[in-house]
C-alpha cells in the first residue's frame, strides 16, 4: 500500500509512508482497532518512527493543548439569528486573516459577513471545504448530485 499525506499537509519528522505503515502495524497489534491512546503509547518509544510527531516536553505540550482547547471553544460557540427563528444555529466566530496586520484572528460572524474582504475569505474557505469534502467522498456514487452542485459552485 502507498501512503501519502492529504493535500497541503506535511508532518514533522515522518513520511506519510512510514506513518501509514506504523499506524497499520499499531492497528493490527490491537486487534484491528486503531486508537489515539495506542498511537501515543507506541510513539513514546524514542526509536519509534512516530516519536518525532509529538511534543514530549510536558510544559510545551500543555501550552499547545491549551491553544487547541481555546480554538475548539471558539469553533463550538454558536449564535441564533434573532430575526430568523427558522434558521439553524451558526458559528458565532469565524477565522479570518486581517489585512492590516496580516494575522489570523477570529471575527464575529456578523462582522465577517458585513465586511467585504472578510466575507470573501469566509466564502472562499467554504468553497475549499466543500471541494475537500467532495474529494474525500468522491468514490460514493450515491452522492453524485451533491458533487455536481459543489463542482458548479467552485467552478470545477
Amino acid at each position: 500500500m502507498v501512503y501519502e499525506w492529504t493535500h497541503g499537509i506535511s508532518v514533522r519528522g515522518v513520511t506519510a509512508q512510514n506513518a501509514g505503515e506504523e499506524l497499520e502495524r499499531i492497528r493490527a497489534a490491537h486487534a484491528g482497532r486503531l486508537t489515539a491512546d495506542a498511537i501515543v503509547e507506541t510513539a513514546t518509544d524514542p526509536d519509534n518512527v512516530l516519536h518525532p510527531v509529538f511534543e514530549w516536553d510536558d510544559k510545551v505540550a500543555a501550552e499547545k493543548y491549551r491553544l487547541v482547547k481555546a480554538e475548539s471553544l471558539v469553533r463550538h460557540v454558536v449564535v441564533m439569528v434573532d430575526d430568523r427563528p427558522d434558521m439553524r444555529p451558526q458559528r458565532a466566530f469565524v477565522s479570518v486573516r486581517r489585512a492590516d496586520d496580516d494575522t489570523d484572528t477570529y471575527a464575529s460572524l456578523a462582522e465577517a459577513m458585513s465586511t467585504p474582504d472578510l466575507r470573501a475569505q469566509v466564502i472562499e474557505r467554504a468553497k475549499r471545504e466543500a471541494k475537500s469534502w467532495r474529494d474525500r467522498f468522491r468514490d460514493y456514487k450515491e452522492l453524485a448530485v451533491v458533487f455536481n452542485a459543489i463542482d458548479e459552485l467552485v467552478g470545477v
